[in-house]
C-alpha cells in the first residue's frame, strides 16, 4: 500500500453518494485508469474490515460498510503509513520474516492482499532479496506450494546472516539490536544477550564489536530456526579439525542447557556440533576466564606431568592453562554429582588417538586422587582435546590423510604401516573419497592413496595397498620435500619473486592487521570485521564506516584475480594503515568471488604515496596466479613478511 492507496480510502470513506471514477482521478491528479487499478487491489483489502467498495455502472463507486467499520479502516491504513510499512524495504523485511518465521506457507496471493501490491512487485521483491544474500547456494522463490528459501539449512542460516549485516549497515537510522528486533522474535533475543552479557560475559568483554555482533546474530538465528523445527544435519570433517573445534564444547554446551530451560529448544547433536563450530570460528576459546584459583596448582600439577610424560614443555602454553583452569572445576562438579556428559567425538578420538587417551588418563589420575571423583572416557577425552591442541600447535603438527579405493580395511593396512615411520607428532587419518570432496581440506598436509585424482593442489603420493619399500621412499621423498623444505622456501619467499619489493607499502602494513583463514559468509560481514578492527585500535574516525559501504553501493570494487580494494576517503583516517585479510572461503563481492580482500587508508598526510602503493600492490594482485601463491600462505607472520620486503 502506497500514500496514493490511503489518500483514495480517505476520499471514499467521505462521500454520502457513488461517484464516478473521473471524481476521483481528478481529485488525486491520475488517470481513471490508474483509479480502477487501485480500487481492483483495495478491494480483497477492506473486506478485512468488513467494508465492501461496490461499483455499479452509471453511478460510479462508493463505500459501503457500517460507520464504526469504515473508521476503523481509515484508522488503520493512516497508522500504517505513519508507520511506512508498506515502503519496499520494510515490506522485504516482513517477507522474510513471514516466509522464514510463520506459522504456515506464505504465498505470492497472501502477500499481495496483505501489502497492496501487484504480484509482479512481489517478484521484484524476491529478485533483490536474493541479490543481497547473493549465493548460489540458497534462493528464495515461489512455487506452487508457497514461498520458501532452497538449500540446506547451514546455508539459510548463512543467509539470513548476510540479511542481517546487509540491513545493519544499510539501515543507518537502526542499532544492530533494532534490526534484530525487526527480523526476530524479541524474547530469544533478550535470552541470548543476557546469556552472553551476563551469565557468560568472558566471551563477550574483551571481543571487538564485530566479533559480538556476528556471535550474537549466529545464536539467535539458530534458536529462532530450531522454534520452527529446523535443525542442522551433521558435516563431513577430518577429526584433526573437529577436534579443535570440540575445544568449545563446554562452553557449548553450558549454553546449550540455558537455552533449553529458557527458551524449551530440541538441540540435536548436528546443532550442538555447529554451535561448537561457531564459538570457535568466534575465538570464545581465545576469551575463556575463571575464578576458580583453588583448582589452579592441581592444573598445574596436570601440564607438568603431561609435559614429563610426552617430553615436551607445556608449562608455558597459557592458554593451555586457561582452558583446563576453566574445564577441571566444571568437570569435578560433574562426577561428583553423577552427571554424565557425552562427548561425541568419543569414539573416533580412542581410534586416532589411542595412545594419548592412555596418557592423559594415566596423568589425569593425581585428580582422581586428589578430589576423589572416577574419571569416565567422555571427561578424559574432552580434557585430551586440550592437550592435544596444545601439542600440535608447539611441535607444529603435520595432518596427513590416506585415502584407499578398496575400502577402509585397506587404507587401515596402509595406516599401520606408515603411522610407524612418521613422526608420531603428526595427525594420520584415514579418509574416503566423498568425504574428501566434502570436507574442509584448507589444513590438509600430505595424501597418500591408492587412486589417482585431483587433490586441489595438495600434495599427493601414489601407493600400493600393501606399501613397498619403493612406496616407503616416495613417501619421504614427499614428505621431506613438501612438509620439511618447503616451509623453509616459503619463509625465503621463493613462492614470490625476488624481484618483487615494497618499500611504500611496508610503511603502512603492521602484524595486527594482517589475517589469514578468516571466516565470513559475505562481503557486508567481512567490512564489519575489519573496520570494527580499525575502529578499536582508533585508526579510523566514526564517519569511516558509511563511507566504506557508500563506496561499496556505487561500484564494485573488486579484480578479476580474485581481490577487493575496498577504501575510503582519506579524511576518515586518523592514522594511515593497510588492512590484509585472507580469507578460508571465497565469497561473493558484487559479481566476483573474492578471496583476497586488502583495505588500503591512508590518512591526507600519507595521500602523495597512494601511487607507490598500488604499484607496488599489483605486482601482487594484477594476475590470478600470483594471488594463488599468496594464499598459500596460511600463516599471517609469513604472509605479512611478504609484505615487508623493503629492498636495498
Amino acid at each position: 500500500m502506497i500514500e496514493r492507496h490511503v489518500n483514495l480510502l480517505k476520499l471514499l470513506s467521505r462521500q454520502e453518494d457513488f461517484k464516478p471514477a473521473s471524481f476521483f482521478s481528478d481529485k488525486l491528479a491520475v488517470s481513471t485508469k490508474t483509479i480502477y487499478q487501485d480500487i481492483e487491489l483495495l478491494e480483497d483489502y477492506v473486506v478485512n474490515y468488513q467494508v465492501t467498495i461496490e461499483r455499479l455502472p452509471s453511478l460510479g463507486i462508493k463505500l459501503i460498510g457500517d460507520r464504526k467499520n469504515v473508521e476503523h479502516l481509515i484508522s488503520s491504513v493512516e497508522n500504517y503509513l505513519e508507520k511506512d510499512i508498506y515502503s519496499p524495504e520494510k515490506r522485504r523485511v516482513e517477507i522474510i520474516k513471514e516466509v522464514l518465521f510463520g506459522d504456515k506457507p506464505v504465498s505470492l496471493t497472501h502477500l499481495s492482499q496483505s501489502f497492496m501490491v501487484s504480484k509482479t512487485s512481489l517478484y521484484n521483491d524476491l529478485r533483490i532479496i536474493n541479490k543481497i544474500i547473493g549465493s548460489g547456494e540458497v534462493k528464495l522463490q515461489s512455487s506452487a506450494e508457497g514461498i520458501s528459501f532452497t538449500g540446506n539449512e547451514q546455508a539459510i542460516q548463512r543467509a539470513i546472516k548476510q540479511l542481517v549485516f546487509y540491513y545493519a549497515n544499510d539501515m543507518e537510522s537502526k542499532t544492530f539490536f533494532q534490526v534484530l528486533n525487526m527480523l526476530f522474535d524479541s524474547k530469544v533475543i533478550s535470552v541470548i544477550h543476557d546469556l552472553l552479557f551476563n551469565d557468560y560475559s568472558e566471551l563477550t568483554e574483551k571481543v571487538s564489536d564485530y566479533y559480538v555482533r556476528s556471535l550474537i546474530s549466529t545464536l539467535v538465528i539458530q534458536c529462532n530456526r530450531l522454534l520452527k523445527g529446523h535443525h542442522l544435519t551433521v558435516e563431513e570433517e577430518f577429526l584433526f579439525n573437529s577436534i579443535r573445534y570440540m575445544e568449545t564444547y563446554i562452553v557449548a554446551n553450558g549454553l546449550i542447557e540455558e537455552l533449553k530451560a529458557k527458551l524449551n529448544l530440541p538441540f540435536y547433536d548436528a546443532d550442538k556440533e555447529y554451535l561448537c563450530r561457531q564459538l570457535f570460528a568466534h575465538r570464545v576459546t581465545n576469551n575463556l576466564k575463571t575464578s576458580n584459583e583453588e583448582y589452579a596448582m592441581s592444573v598445574h600439577k596436570l601440564i607438568e606431568r603431561m609435559s614429563e610424560i610426552e617430553k615436551i614443555d607445556l608449562t608455558q602454553n597459557d592458554r593451555l592453562y586457561q582452558s583446563l583452569l576453566y574445564h577441571v572445576p566444571a568437570m569435578v562438579f560433574r562426577l561428583k554429582k553423577g552427571i554424565k556428559i557425552q562427548n561425541p567425538l568419543l569414539e573416533n578420538i580412542k581410534s586416532q588417538y589411542s595412545e594419548l587417551f592412555s596418557i592423559v588418563w594415566y596423568a589425569m589420575s593425581i585428580l582422581e586422587e586428589e578430589f576423589d571423583v572416577t574419571l569416565t572416557d567422555d571427561e578424559v577425552s574432552l580434557i585430551l582435546i586440550h592437550f592435544q591442541i596444545a601439542i600440535e600447535d608447539q611441535s607444529k603438527a603435520n595432518n596427513i590423510i590416506i585415502i584407499c579405493q578398496y575400502g577402509i580395511s585397506s587404507a587401515q593396512l596402509i595406516y599401520n604401516k606408515v603411522r610407524r615411520f612418521l613422526p608420531a607428532k603428526d595427525n594420520v587419518e584415514i579418509s574416503t573419497l566423498d568425504k574428501f570432496h566434502l570436507a574442509e581440506i584448507g589444513e590438509v598436509d600430505l595424501i597418500i592413496s591408492s587412486l589417482s585424482f585431483d587433490a586441489g593442489g595438495i600434495p599427493l603420493v601414489r601407493v600400493s595397498p600393501l606399501v613397498s619399500k619403493t612406496d616407503y621412499m616416495n613417501i619421504m621423498e614427499a614428505y621431506t620435500k613438501y612438509l620439511i623444505e618447503e616451509p623453509s622456501r616459503f619463509i625465503q619467499n621463493e613462492l614470490i619473486p625476488k624481484a618483487v619489493k615494497v618499500p611504500t607499502i611496508s610503511k603502512f602494513v603492521q602484524s595486527s592487521l594482517v589475517k589469514t583463514g578468516v571466516q565470513v559468509e559475505s562481503k557486508e560481514e567481512c567490512l564489519d570485521l575489519m573496520i570494527s578492527e580499525l575502529e578499536a585500535n582508533s585508526l579510523v574516525t566514526e564517519e569511516f564506516r558509511a563511507s566504506i559501504f557508500s563506496r561499496e553501493k556505487m561500484g564494485n570494487t573488486n579484480l578479476e584475480s580474485g581481490v577487493a580494494l575496498p577504501h575510503a576517503n582519506p579524511s576518515m583516517v586518523i592514522e594511515s594503515n593497510i588492512f590484509i585479510v585472507a580469507l578460508k572461503n571465497a565469497i561473493n563481492w558484487g559479481d566476483r568471488k573474492v578471496k583476497l580482500v586488502i583495505m588500503v587508508s591512508l590518512a591526507e598526510e600519507d595521500v602523495s604515496e597512494i601511487r607507490g602503493v598500488y604499484e607496488e600492490l599489483y605486482q601482487f594482485i594484477g594476475q590470478k596466479e600470483m594471488v594463488d601463491r599468496l594464499l598459500q600462505v596460511h600463516d599471517s607472520e609469513k604472509l605479512l613478511r611478504i609484505f615487508q620486503q623493503k629492498g636495498e
